[in-house]
């Protein structure tokens, strides 16, 4: 008899869950330490860093898992906002976070500083949420052993019990969004303020402020932009930026959007019918932009049924941006003459046509039903002579 075979799904996070590969065991995944069992043989198989989140629901069972963050060969980045929003997605009261340790073939993992620390962190966001984290797991790559912090701390598996192994007494460390959470460093852990979890802090090198050329191309575009699915030129761009930066996430590219501009005829409402949406994405990271083009437009986005077309420019790689826009406003100039040039044809073709078929002018068709008028006054009288003579005749005849 063969051995039946049960699976647990995996679901990525977009603008919502979708269902992708599951992972399937020959016994019920009905419990935490099943769904670790499962999990566990799929990562230590990685040569790279993998966080991933079991989320679980009242009776403690299995719901889904959620592959968040997939780093490199020691070092994985992840945020409490990508790690948290399956679980909240799912409706989860509680959820498992393991972690791969590729480096580690045969011994038993040791979990690092910054492992302790992001466990404290997440530990703390869990509790804010109203979540429960039941465990956090390290996996062996190769052997599969595991490092659980439930067994191994016991009653020290809590906020209070982290902080002593940490060293900290008043205080819980931040997660920045940059920080490579499971690479080993030599950052000495402080005093970081209150016990709580905020929001990633943002980069202290800010970006410069968009050059003259980038400015002036997209205050013409707001001008004459035509609204696509009720958006206009600005909450497009922000939301092609936003779209681009889940991808980046769900598909683990290392990348960093820096502009979004839209281009081509439609930020000039030149147009054709059936024209795509053609828009420049800037971005910054060592991905081929052959890549990074294949899995943006991998979704084939759609807004207000144009087709978007997103076009990856590699910041310090290719030309910049400001090189590309001064190129597209001498086509648009270029595509601007032609535009008004057809128009200019359109309108000449639609003018009346003189001879036979030449519309009347309102004085020629006045005079012309007059004619008519006559005409036909002229007929019923000739026509009536012409009854009267011949009643004459067919008197004549009888008399």
């Amino acid at each position: 008899m063969p051995e039946e075979k049960y699976k647990l799904n995996q679901v990525s996070v977009r603008l919502k869950l979708s269902e992708e590969t599951p992972l399937y065991s020959t016994e019920q995944i009905n419990s935490p330490r099943r769904a670790i069992d499962v999990m566990k043989d799929m990562m230590r198989q990685l040569d790279r860093e993998y966080v991933c989140i079991v989320n679980l629901d009242n009776g403690n069972r299995p719901i889904n898992f959620n592959i968040v963050s997939i780093g490199s060969i020691n070092a994985s980045l992840v945020t409490m906002r990508e790690l948290l929003k399956s679980s909240i997605l799912s409706n989860a009261a509680s959820l498992i976070m393991l972690h791969s340790h590729p480096s580690y073939r045969t011994e038993k993992p040791v979990p690092s500083k910054e492992d302790n620390i992001t466990t404290l962190n997440v530990m703390m966001a869990t509790d804010l949420m109203g979540i429960t984290l039941q465990d956090h797991v390290v996996v062996s790559g190769g052997s599969g052993s595991i490092y659980s912090y439930r067994t191994e701390l016991k009653d020290k598996f809590s906020v209070e019990g982290l902080q002593e192994i940490i060293g900290l007494t008043k205080a819980a460390p931040v997660l920045a969004e940059e920080q490579a959470v499971y690479e080993p460093h030599d950052t000495e852990v402080t005093d970081l303020g209150p016990k709580r979890v905020i929001e990633p802090r943002e980069s202290e090198n800010q970006p410069a402020e968009s050059s003259e050329i980038v400015d002036s191309f997209r205050a013409e575009t707001e001008k004459k932009f035509n609204i696509i699915g009720g958006m206009d030129s600005g909450k497009i761009e922000a939301y092609i930026k936003d779209t681009a930066e889940k991808i980046f996430s769900d598909y683990g590219i290392e990348a960093e959007t820096t502009e979004v501009i839209i281009t081509g005829s439609r930020c000039r409402s030149l147009e054709m019918n059936g024209s795509d949406l053609d828009i420049v994405l800037e971005y910054k990271g060592e991905e081929p932009k052959e890549v990074v083009a294949a899995v943006l437009n991998d979704e084939k986005s759609v807004i207000g049924g144009v087709r978007v077309d997103i076009i990856p420019l590699q910041k310090d790689k290719d030309e910049s941006l400001e090189k590309y826009l001064l190129k597209e406003m001498e086509k648009l100039r270029e595509a601007e003459k032609d535009f008004a040039e057809r128009k200019a044809v359109e309108k000449f073709s639609e003018r009346p046509k003189l001879g036979k078929n030449r519309p009347k002018r309102k004085e020629e068709r006045s005079s012309l039903r007059e004619k008519l008028r006559v005409r036909k006054a002229a007929y019923d009288v000739n026509s009536r002579q012409k009854k009267i003579t011949d009643q004459h005749h067919k008197t004549e005849r009888s008399v």
